[in-house]
């Protein structure tokens, strides 16, 4: 296996500028408050409709 090749100096401020630039990004240390909550409830399966009919094989 090779050895991992770590990025030099600049090769690493050029990655930090980068990920800096990108709107994306999300720092923890920010907070949290630009998330959207979301209700479990939500989330599940929509509920199944009462008309059933049993299909003859």
């Amino acid at each position: 296996m090779k050895p991992i090749q770590r990025p030099t100096p600049e090769e690493n401020e050029a990655i930090n500028k980068a990920i800096a630039s990108d709107p994306d990004t999300f720092d923890p240390a920010n907070g949290f408050d630009h998330l959207v909550r979301v209700d479990p409830k939500k989330l599940s399966r929509p509920k199944q409709s009462e008309h059933q009919s049993q299909i003859a094989s």
